[in-house]
């Protein structure tokens, strides 16, 4: 099965398709970032039709990833073939060796928190997604207690800390400008972010079995690293 999360194997696997004769070496063919943080193959000219992809694997309801999924199949006398000097290069974005190496790669770590990727990645690239899930939140919960049990003297934990740490009417940690009716706004919404990601995600992982799809699991790593940015950005560092 191809895995069109990585940007170097939809790449490959277009090559393949080129070897065999349903796709041209054409510059017009790209491989680009879509829905899901999936990556897709395009004609940017509109002339390749498509043909229903067999080695990927879908999502019947589209929650997850896509529920449809195409491989190009290129005209055999296309009046904009272009051919590429280098088609794996081309494939993956950039025909100019002068720009140096192309990566084919979609990094997600590098928009992860860097705490969150400290205790998540190990688990995610081993495909336990639950499990990263799980320790990123417990990561998340961590930081908000230590901070909370360094200026009040008292330890909480999940929903209850979260309402306590970011009450507007008192809290122990600021999140926004508290003098005006959007910061208190803004400072409400972090609370019952945070709150709820402890009741709704965090729990129900920690107290059952729960399953997570790498698409599902992708969503919650950014949501985990959201709330530990908007931590670091916290108005009344100490």
């Amino acid at each position: 099965m191809v895995d069109i999360w990585s940007k170097g194997e939809v790449v490959s696997r277009i090559l393949a398709l080129a070897s065999s004769g349903q796709v041209k070496n054409c510059t017009h063919l790209v491989v680009k970032l879509g829905h899901a943080n999936a990556f897709y193959p395009e004609c940017e000219k509109n002339w390749a039709s498509r043909e229903p992809a067999r080695d990927v694997a879908l999502d019947p309801i589209a929650y997850n990833g896509p529920s449809a999924y195409d491989w190009p199949v290129c005209p055999q006398d296309c009046p904009e073939y272009s051919e590429a000097s280098d088609f794996r290069r081309s494939l993956a974005g950039s025909a100019d060796p002068s720009k140096g190496p192309v990566s084919t790669h979609y990094d997600l770590w590098a928009e992860i928190h860097p705490s969150i990727a400290a205790v998540a990645r190990s688990r995610f690239e081993a495909t336990h997604y639950s499990d990263a899930i799980e320790a990123a939140l417990k990561e998340v919960n961590r930081a908000v207690k230590e901070i909370v049990l360094a200026r009040t003297d008292n330890e909480y934990d999940g929903a209850d800390l979260m309402n306590r740490a970011f009450s507007p009417a008192n809290p122990v940690v600021r999140l926004a400008d508290l003098s005006t009716l959007s910061g208190q706004d803004e400072q409400k919404g972090y609370m019952l972010l945070f709150a709820g990601t402890m009741t709704d995600i965090r729990n129900p992982k920690a107290h059952a079995n729960l399953t997570i799809e790498r698409g599902r699991a992708v969503h919650l790593l950014f949501l985990a690293s959201l709330l530990m940015f908007k931590l670091d950005e916290r108005k009344d560092v100490v």
